[in-house]
């Protein structure tokens, strides 16, 4: 080996030895220190201790403040001194020293890590500082859109107030979590209470109702009126539309109201006894079917009008006397005929009576003969008053005089034979009531079908 060869290996050996010696301290050094390159929650770390590093953080932490977006463009800030917020060490950052990959430190590697800055924070002070922010303080609750109607002004659609306040639960629960995260803004403008209705979605109900607002509609009963107006009208829309079964539930309370078929009456005897009487065919009655299709109508045409119900059964007299003045009255148990034309008794006569179901009926047309029955005043279901061969022409007196020691009441059927001259028979059918012939004859001339006849 010559020299220039001897040298070669000097310098090659001691070359290594060098590398050798760095590649060590530096291997060694970086158990110790960050590689090059590495960044810690944003700070670059290369060449630091896990002590330095934790340094670093803690002055994150001290410094730290995150902003709370608001609505609007308000914003607001929480510091960490304002929340008593410090650096608490918990071992991560060394692990995550002692975790590089040292053996290639000389290689120049961008490393990024992401560690929680393990601090500690007074939760009491926190939620001071929450409902203490500007954005909490003199909150004002949103209005929801709502339909008015003014006087001469009509409908009014007012639209919804968005006001200003904060869910405190739902912003807090935001702040918190983005402050634990190391966030530097929380945005809380979706924490505000929105309005349940908006403008919008009473848009099709405020058309819907201006259409109906100069409805009136005046349903006529005689002496009483019922008037259907916007005030109501505006309850019988659902789903911004006229809703029939709304409707229908209408009508059927003017049925309830002002129907008479059948009802109980009150009644002013022909010797001014004030009695009750129920049952009967006679009055009133809605074809509520019918009369929901033409309030719908009337009511989608925008009428204003006077309107009369569709009546299934129609009476005499529409007022709240739907007897009128002009009916035939029947007392069983005096077995009085009493016969009234505009309120005056025209023909009164005693009779002898079958047996009649009580209440109010509607006379059907008069027959001069009937199974063997002449002038027949017929009415319900097989009932009729009828003319019969009996003369009470000198009993009339007899009844007079009778009136003066016993009432009408006190007497029988008997008694009341006896007091005929010819008497006929008591009629063996059920639901009849004779009378003289005379007075059955004159009170057919002025019966008419319809004529209310009350039976009690």
């Amino acid at each position: 080996m010559n020299r220039v060869q001897k040298a070669a290996v000097i310098i090659i050996t001691l070359l290594l030895v060098v590398l050798g010696t760095a590649y060590g301290a530096g291997y060694f050094y970086f158990g110790s220190h960050f590689l090059p390159g590495t960044e810690l929650n944003e700070f670059d770390v290369s060449f630091k201790t896990a002590a330095e590093v934790q340094d670093l953080l803690d002055q994150k932490v001290k410094s730290y403040a995150i902003a709370v977006e608001e609505r609007n463009g308000g914003r607001e800030k929480i510091d960490a001194r304002s929340i008593g917020m410090k650096y608490k060490p918990g071992g991560t950052v060394q692990k995550l020293l002692s975790g590089q990959d040292r053996l290639l430190w000389f290689i120049p590697e961008s490393s990024f890590e992401k560690t929680d800055l393990g601090f500690v924070l007074d939760e009491k002070l926190l939620e001071e500082q929450i409902s203490g922010l500007d954005c909490m303080q003199n909150m004002s609750a949103p209005t929801d859109a709502r339909i008015l109607y003014k006087e001469g002004e009509g409908f009014i659609l007012i639209p919804e107030k968005e006001g200003s306040k904060v869910d405190l639960e739902q912003a807090s629960e935001l702040i918190d979590t983005a402050i634990r995260r190391g966030e530097s803004s929380v945005d809380i403008s979706g924490c505000y209470e929105e309005p349940k209705i908006r403008q919008a979605d009473l848009e099709k109900k405020y058309e819907t109702l201006k259409k109906f607002q100069d409805v009136i509609i005046t349903y006529d009963f005689g002496d009483r009126t019922e008037t259907l107006d916007i005030g109501k009208i505006r309850d019988l829309i659902v789903d911004d539309e006229l809703n029939r079964e709304k409707v229908s539930a209408y009508v059927e309370e003017l049925a309830a109201k002002y129907d008479t078929k059948g009802t109980e009456r009150n009644f002013v005897t022909y010797d001014d006894r004030k009695i009750k009487v129920s049952g009967g065919n006679y009055g009133w009655k809605i074809d509520q079917e019918k009369e929901t299709d033409g309030l719908m109508n009337a009511i989608l045409s925008g009428q204003t009008d006077v309107r009369t119900p569709v009546y299934e059964q129609e009476a005499k007299e529409r007022d709240s006397n739907d007897i009128g003045y002009t009916y035939i009255e029947v007392d069983k148990e005096n077995s009085q005929f009493i016969l009234y034309v505009d309120g005056n008794p025209v023909i009164q006569t005693t009779g002898i009576s079958g047996s009649l179901e009580n209440g109010v009926y509607s006379l059907k047309k008069p027959v001069s003969e009937e199974d063997g029955k002449n002038w027949c005043l017929p009415f319900g279901s097989g009932q009729c008053i009828y003319g019969a061969d009996m003369d009470i022409s000198d009993e009339t007196s007899d009844l007079d005089t009778a009136e003066e020691t016993d009432s009408v009441e006190d007497l029988q059927i008997d008694d009341l034979e006896e007091l005929l001259s010819d008497p006929a028979p008591v009629p063996e059918e059920d639901g009849c009531f004779a009378i003289p012939e005379d007075s059955a004859r004159d009170a057919f001339s002025q019966c008419k079908k319809g004529m209310p006849v009350i039976i009690y």
